[in-house]
Parts: structure tokens; C-alpha cells; sequence
């Protein structure tokens, strides 16, 4: 009887574990807005002269300028994203954003702008792939934001003058959807418009994002009932049903496993 009781509420603490991941709020981000740029350039740090046509190089004796028209509809947006192509594979990039409203082409290069490092950088030794960093901290207000990239080993990016444009996008973060979901029904998430093949970098990670898809997910006799629950309940939780007695001990009455798919939740499921 006692493990008969133990197997009952399991099962029913798994139910609860499971609709509650199901039931939770989504947060959802979608691209709202891009920049345009208004010059994008390569220096040589050792005489400050520029070029403008042609690939983006990238060096220990050679940076990267560019320089974006960013509209009030990107700046205040939860996210602003930097994206580039890359050409040809370099060392680690590192980004920093000139202080001021000043176009690159507009800067004498032979005596530096001040630069403000930013806490980001793009991957190493990747060809012919989109990468991507999100430049947030350093896009407050609307106007001209110049960014610098540099690295320790030469590479390329795709210039302005390619198919392959520096683009500078915003991103809103929707609230989550507090409506409570009809029986039978499981809100999915919706997929962060993205170029395919798109690397996701910040200060800690670099994620590597093949194809981005909304995940499909069924409603089961068990979810279908509970989808509707909003948070995990504070009233105690009872058992709904639970098995026989058996008179033998040992392996006769196996207790049940709880199997969580914390990457696709409505997968979830009790087994036993």
C-alpha cells in the first residue's frame, strides 16, 4: 500500500512539474526595424590612411569602420543587433564604438577618436557565414553610431558594395500572452527572424543557429486538461487516482519516472 501511494503521487507531482512548463509564458522577439549604413571603410592604423571599396579588412595593423543611420525605432528597441558576413577567416574580433556623432569617413584615422570598447566580440576562423553580436549598451539614442572591429589575426568582411550588407537591426522582446489557453490547446514559441547559418555571439557564448524553426508539439489527454494553468499552485497537491495494493515486495509494483524535456517541454511525459 505505501508504495502503491508513493507511485500515485509521483505521478501526480510529475503532472504538475509537466503542465506548469507547458503552461509557462513565452517571451517572444521579433525584428522590428533596421539601419541603414552611411559609409563603412577600412583604416590602416599605421598612417591613418582609408579605403573604401572592396572588403572589409580586418587586422593587427588594419580595422574595420562602419557607420549606421540609426532611426529612434532601432534605439529604443529592447535589442539592437550588429550583423556581418564574414569573407575571409581571421582571429577573434573585437568592437568598439567611436564617442560622438561622427561618421567614419569624416575622422582624421592619423589621430584616433576616442573608442569605447564594447564587452562582445565575434568568433574566430569562420568563412562565408553570417555572424552576429548584440551592440545594445552602446545604442541609447537616435543618429550616426560609428563601430570599429579589430583583430589579431587578419580576415575580411563583406562590405556595403556585396549582396552581403553590414546590417544593424532592432529586436522587441513581446510580453509575455496571459490569456489563458483553451483545453487542448499549447502555445508553441515563434522563431527570431535570422539569416540561416547565422552565428549568435556574446561576452560568454557563441551559439551556432543551423535552421530555426517553431517546434511542433501535440496536446495529450493529460496536458489538454491542465493547459490552462498558469503557475505552479499553491494548494496541496492530492492524488486523483492511485493502484491496487500488491501483496508481494520487490519489483512488483515499479515506481514511475518522470522524463523532462526542458528544450521542448510538451514532450515531457510520466513513463511507468
Amino acid at each position: 500500500m505505501l508504495k502503491s501511494n508513493r507511485m500515485a503521487t509521483l505521478c501526480c507531482v510529475g503532472i504538475a512539474l509537466v503542465s506548469a512548463m507547458i503552461a509557462s509564458p513565452l517571451v517572444r522577439a521579433t525584428e522590428s526595424a533596421s539601419a541603414s549604413v552611411v559609409v563603412d571603410i577600412s583604416i590602416d592604423l599605421r598612417s591613418g590612411s582609408i579605403d573604401s571599396t572592396g572588403s572589409l579588412q580586418v587586422s593587427r595593423n588594419s580595422a574595420a569602420a562602419i557607420s549606421f543611420d540609426i532611426p529612434e525605432q532601432v534605439a529604443t528597441a529592447d535589442q539592437v543587433i550588429l550583423r556581418l558576413q564574414t569573407e575571409r577567416p581571421g582571429g577573434d574580433a573585437e568592437i568598439a564604438v567611436v564617442e560622438g556623432d561622427r561618421r567614419a569617413d569624416e575622422i582624421d584615422w592619423r589621430n584616433p577618436p576616442v573608442l569605447h570598447p564594447l564587452d562582445v566580440s565575434l568568433p574566430a576562423g569562420i568563412r562565408n557565414e553570417w555572424v552576429e553580436v548584440d551592440v545594445s549598451n552602446a545604442v541609447s539614442t537616435a543618429g550616426v553610431f560609428t563601430f570599429v572591429i579589430t583583430r589579431t589575426k587578419s580576415g575580411s568582411f563583406f562590405s556595403s558594395e556585396s549582396s552581403s550588407t553590414p546590417q544593424l537591426v532592432s529586436r522587441s522582446l513581446n510580453p509575455p500572452n496571459t490569456t489563458a489557453m483553451p483545453a487542448g490547446s499549447v502555445e508553441t514559441s515563434t522563431p527570431i527572424s535570422a539569416p540561416a547559418d547565422t552565428l549568435v555571439a556574446n561576452s560568454e557564448t557563441v551559439v551556432s543557429v543551423q535552421t530555426i524553426s517553431s517546434p511542433t508539439t501535440q496536446a495529450t489527454e493529460t496536458n489538454a486538461a491542465v493547459a490552462t494553468v498558469t503557475g505552479p499552485t499553491k494548494e496541496p497537491i492530492t492524488a486523483l487516482a492511485e493502484t491496487q495494493p500488491v501483496p508481494h515486495s520487490g519489483d512488483a509494483a515499479d515506481d514511475s519516472a518522470i522524463w523532462i524535456d526542458r528544450a521542448n517541454p510538451a514532450r515531457s511525459a510520466i513513463i511507468g
